[in-house]
């Protein structure tokens, strides 16, 4: 009886032990960055994605003079941005992904 014991544990940690423990790790990436004029106060920006990135985000910094700059519109796969005023100006931008990795918990991230 004590051997039938002893084998069904040793059954029972070996399936639990097996079996790989993942965790999800969130990562941001630059999906690109550059440099941007605006033409008649607007500019489009385009970046690719896959389907792992969950989120997008952008900043920006206007250069020489002050722009009063905002996001008009955020699409999958462009970005719109505008001035207040009409004005023409540049501006340097780094777009931001968000994604999340699945990795085994003893594992080192990729």
């Amino acid at each position: 009886m004590k051997k039938i014991i002893i084998a069904m544990m040793f059954c029972s940690y070996i399936t639990f032990a097996g079996q790989a423990q993942t965790t999800g790790i969130k990562k941001t990436i630059v999906l690109t960055s550059g440099t941007a004029t605006l033409i008649d106060g607007s500019c489009t920006l385009s970046y690719t994605i896959d389907a792992s990135i969950k989120d997008v985000c952008i900043s920006f910094a206007p250069i020489g003079k002050d722009l009063d700059l905002f996001i008009e519109k955020k699409d999958e796969g462009a970005i719109i941005i505008k001035c207040t005023s009409d004005r023409e100006g540049q501006f340097d931008y780094v777009i931001f992904g968000k994604k999340e990795l699945v990795v085994a918990r003893n594992s080192k991230e990729p």
